[in-house]
């Protein structure tokens, strides 16, 4: 019997971190994507936002999507909102599925590959993140392999 109590709970295989642009995927089985998307493969990016504070009413210009890679935020900042908004849809959003969500610093997410989002929007005080995705920036096939930009004819905005 062990004299420690334990002091901290793991919990396993919260999300999962996907890289389409790799010969070989988790799996274990062959990628389907063409050879000039997965050589060299997508690398693991670990990085650092910091998001300014943005003021209602906010104008939401813009979604993106990462079509290859799952994209996770963390929050390093103890206190603060930040707002998640995101939609569904193949090669442009489908705004009639467009979502907003608001969270707090205790909890962090994590966008599938092809997901439409918006970046990160944070109002009262900046927010800093880590977020992790698969990028190939320095071997991209195309200007936008790794980011999809959508931009809207008519703006949304998002209230206080």
């Amino acid at each position: 019997m062990s004299i420690y109590k334990r002091r901290a709970l793991r919990q396993n295989y919260l999300t999962p971190l996907v890289n389409l642009r790799s010969p070989i995927l988790e799996s274990g089985e062959p990628s389907q994507l063409p050879a000039h998307l997965t050589h060299p493969p997508a690398r693991l990016n670990i990085c650092s936002f910091r998001v300014e504070a943005s003021v209602y009413p906010f104008e939401i210009k813009l979604l993106e999507r990462h079509l290859y890679s799952s994209q996770m935020f963390i929050p390093l900042s103890k206190d603060g909102i930040y707002y998640v908004i995101v939609s569904l849809g193949k090669e442009e959003p489908d705004l009639s599925t467009l979502k907003i969500f608001k969270s707090d610093c205790s909890r962090g997410f994590n966008y599938k590959p092809g997901i439409w989002h918006h970046p990160m929007v944070v109002f009262e005080s900046q927010i800093d993140f880590v977020m992790q995705c698969f990028e190939r920036n320095e071997s991209q096939s195309s200007k936008d392999e790794d980011t999809k930009v959508f931009y809207f004819s008519e703006s949304k905005w998002l209230e206080g």
